[in-house]
């Protein structure tokens, strides 16, 4: 079961909005993008249980980059893709 419990403006055009899923608190930081004389909500991050998916994926990164280089990162993004 999904449902809505908060959305709060962060800045213009950002907002967080948190749910609870299964019981499970999730926020998803969302920007409003104007593209082609629409306006569009796109997720940037996602947030569970306190862990976001953007700053695990840096140091996912970061971790590749330094012990085996730029080249490998990308081999093990095309992996995932």
């Amino acid at each position: 079961q999904a449902e809505v419990k908060q959305i709060r403006a962060i800045d213009k055009g950002q907002f967080m909005v948190t749910m609870s899923i299964n019981n499970i608190k999730v926020e998803y930081l969302v920007h409003q993008v104007n593209y082609n004389n629409a306006s569009n909500l796109k997720v940037s991050d996602v947030i569970t249980e306190g862990v976001s998916l953007i700053t695990s994926q840096q140091a996912e990164f970061m971790n590749i980059l330094s012990s085996s280089g730029f080249d490998n990162l990308i081999k093990e993004l095309a992996k995932k893709s």
